[in-house]
């Protein structure tokens, strides 16, 4: 008899433990959705006046490296060449700072954005963004420049209803954005 009640208390301590990793799992649409807002092709477009200065900045840097793929380069000519925050060749969390404080001065409609890069990005240790993923895990500085695209992505009031790929991208965000951190412990887990 106490072998029986072993066994029950081991299965349910196993179906316990797996339901509750089952229930942090996206479901397909939830990580179909945060797979677009990460997407570099997002960033092709920009969908609200927020977005356009720093959609024109990764533009200007594609087109110097002479590919249009989101690359490290292109990540570090716009922390490096756009923006300024950078120094020898890493990030500089007080040139970040001074940046997003500037931006909040001379872009009001961007505040709201600057303070999710600040926590999101930033936050407490200067390491929130090594939590985001890309498509060049060696590349410290694309980390950081996806971060903040991200949480601008975000932080858009109101997104423009054409073309069709920004209201795709609106709803996107609008779902990815309540399981954002849900998504980026998969992903850095490969849990489910």
């Amino acid at each position: 008899m106490g072998f029986n009640i072993f066994n029950i208390v081991i299965v349910y301590i196993l179906m316990s433990f797996s339901t509750s990793v089952l229930s942090t799992c996206l479901t397909p649409a939830q990580k179909k959705a945060c797979d677009n807002v990460f997407n570099p092709n997002a960033m092709k477009t920009s969908c609200a006046d927020t977005m356009t200065e720093y959609v024109s900045r990764i533009k200007t840097c594609q087109d110097k490296s002479g590919s249009s793929v989101f690359s490290c380069s292109v990540s570090v000519c716009v922390a490096r060449d756009q923006y300024n925050i950078t120094r020898n060749g890493k990030l500089d969390y007080v040139k970040c700072r001074e940046l997003l404080d500037r931006l909040d001065k001379e872009q009001p409609a961007t505040k709201q954005m600057n303070q999710l890069i600040r926590v999101n990005c930033l936050g407490p240790n200067n390491d929130g963004y090594k939590k985001y993923v890309t498509s060049d895990p060696k590349c410290d500085i694309m980390f950081y420049v996806v971060c903040a695209y991200v949480n601008y992505l975000i932080g858009v009031a109101q997104y423009y209803a054409t073309p069709s790929s920004c209201t795709a991208l609106s709803n996107d965000v609008k779902t990815c954005k309540s399981v954002l951190n849900q998504y980026l412990k998969q992903i850095n887990s490969k849990t489910c």
